[in-house]
């Protein structure tokens, strides 16, 4: 309703233009710079020329004149409303990119602590097993220790894949649903995935 208003507005304020500044306007300068004033339309007066402008014989012109006056109205409501479009696309990218800035620092502090964990965790897991090496311990304990260290593992692939540009074009306009999160943890298994299938290859 805004965007049909203001071409409304612009219109009126075309056509009315028109009638009261423009006509007048082009009257008077007939008036200065006709050779001969006197055969000027309303007399010799510069006074009775601009109220022959608002006379009915210049109906046509007057007509003419708010015509060409809405028009040009019209058209600068086109041009406000895109030059607005255009703002608004332009706040919009640069929220966007202050937004994916903050995530990419936000996911570079949380990288390096939780990196350090988990090579903090992938560390202690090899102590344990040299320490205990050689004792008798329950049959799982080995499977305990590798699912320790496949997951810290796995944790140091996630956060890699979590800096990655692709990875932040998914979540820019992610929305909150259920079914989003679920489509990114998919997205980010089937990267595991495949890093882990090239890397078997290559060995």
């Amino acid at each position: 309703m805004k965007k049909y208003s203001l071409k409304i507005v612009f219109t009126l304020a075309g056509l009315i233009f028109g009638v009261l500044v423009a006509h007048p306007y082009i009257m008077l300068v007939y008036y200065f710079t006709s050779p001969d004033r006197g055969h000027v339309p309303g007399g010799g007066s510069v006074f009775t020329a601009l109220a022959y402008a608002f006379s009915s014989s210049m109906l046509p012109m007057t007509l003419a004149l708010s015509f060409f006056c809405g028009v040009i109205g019209f058209l600068s409501s086109l041009l406000v409303e895109r030059n607005r479009k255009l703002a608004r696309m332009q706040f919009a990218v640069q929220r966007q990119e202050a937004v994916m800035g903050s995530l990419q620092k936000l996911l570079s502090v949380l990288s390096h602590f939780i990196l350090n964990s988990t090579m903090v965790i992938a560390s202690s897991t090899r102590r344990l097993r040299s320490k205990v090496k050689g004792m008798n311990l329950p049959a799982d304990f080995e499977e305990t220790l590798k699912g320790i260290e496949q997951q810290a593992k796995k944790n140091e692939e996630v956060l890699k894949l979590m800096q990655e540009n692709d990875y932040l074009e998914c979540v820019e306009n992610a929305d909150r649903s259920m079914a989003r999160i679920i489509e990114l943890t998919r997205w980010i298994e089937d990267r595991i995935s495949s890093h882990e299938a090239g890397g078997n290859a290559r060995s």
